[in-house]
């Protein structure tokens, strides 16, 4: 191994964060292995997960899942592409942290809090620079975000939003009999939010008779929630119907090698309908 590569690593976790305790763990010794010479590390958390002991390298490229132990070692490779979120919450003295990915979460306790902090900072400017740099397929403007909101979420707000996929959606008949379902869902930057029906479910008739929804959030593990109201329509466009079938229909990919497929994908109730949300009221509650 190049003792000058090894040095960089260390002299890059120690700039991260990284305790003199941290350089000692396996991970640590095991990363100049997996880093190649071209790549610098820009965050790292280490601590307790549901395996034991574990650490998440960000680096410019890519993102790292290490577990380093004698005789076992396992690595897991996440591109920016598929993060959707981090979240950090703190007590007595250590932090919690989560990396929210299409490929499951990613959970660490006992973390170190100028780690968490560091660590949380590089991430999010790396979904920026994501952000900015990917250039959509040209769609025109008005058919795939609409122009105005009726409500404007805060940060806390629309960082939830956009970090959760899954949503209870209720919607009213024409006799004021309310319907729940859940549902997965996109949303675009304008935090319009959109997702996947058949035209003869409940929920789809329920629409057309009363475009008035509400859409629930919740996570279990930061105790948060985000209900929204808003106005229903279902998309005619084709290109932005493709564009949400694409982005809700697509697998999910579970820790463990498992596959999960949105509901909606085996109920026989007609053709595929995409239906967008305008929001016009929300509520976000933190309950830590």
């Amino acid at each position: 191994m190049d003792e000058n590569h090894a040095k960089r690593i260390r002299s890059e976790l120690v700039k991260a964060g990284m305790t003199s305790y941290g350089l000692l763990k396996g991970e640590s010794r095991h990363l100049p292995e997996l880093i190649h010479e071209d790549e610098h590390i820009g965050g790292v958390v280490y601590g307790r997960y549901s395996g034991g002991s574990g650490m998440i390298v960000a680096t410019d490229k890519r993102v790292l899942f290490l577990d380093y132990k004698p005789f076992y070692h396992s690595t897991d490779e996440i591109k920016y592409d598929v993060i959707s979120g981090v979240s950090v919450n703190q007590q007595d003295g250590t932090a919690g942290v989560v990396l929210h990915s299409r490929l499951g979460d990613y959970k660490l306790r006992f973390v170190n809090v100028k780690c968490a902090t560091h660590f949380t900072h590089y991430i999010e400017r790396k979904a920026v620079e994501l952000e900015t740099a990917v250039k959509p397929k040209p769609v025109k403007p008005k058919d795939v975000f609409r122009p105005t909101l009726s409500v404007s979420f805060a940060q806390d707000a629309q960082h939830f939003l956009w970090s959760h996929e899954v949503a209870v959606l209720s919607t009213v008949d024409a006799n004021g009999t309310l319907h729940g379902s859940a549902v997965y869902y996109a949303s675009d930057k304008n935090d319009h939010i959109f997702f996947v029906s058949k035209e003869k479910t409940k929920k789809i008739q329920n629409i057309h008779a009363n475009p008035q929804v509400a859409l629930t959030m919740y996570d279990t593990q930061t105790m948060q929630t985000l209900q929204v109201s808003g106005v229903a329509q279902v998309e005619t466009e084709p290109e932005m119907k493709k564009l949400i079938q694409d982005r809700v229909l697509r697998p999910r990919f579970r820790p463990g090698g498992k596959t999960e497929l949105p509901p909606i994908l085996y109920i026989p109730a007609g053709d595929y309908v995409v239906v967008s949300v305008k929001p016009t009221a929300y509520t976000f509650a933190d309950y830590k």
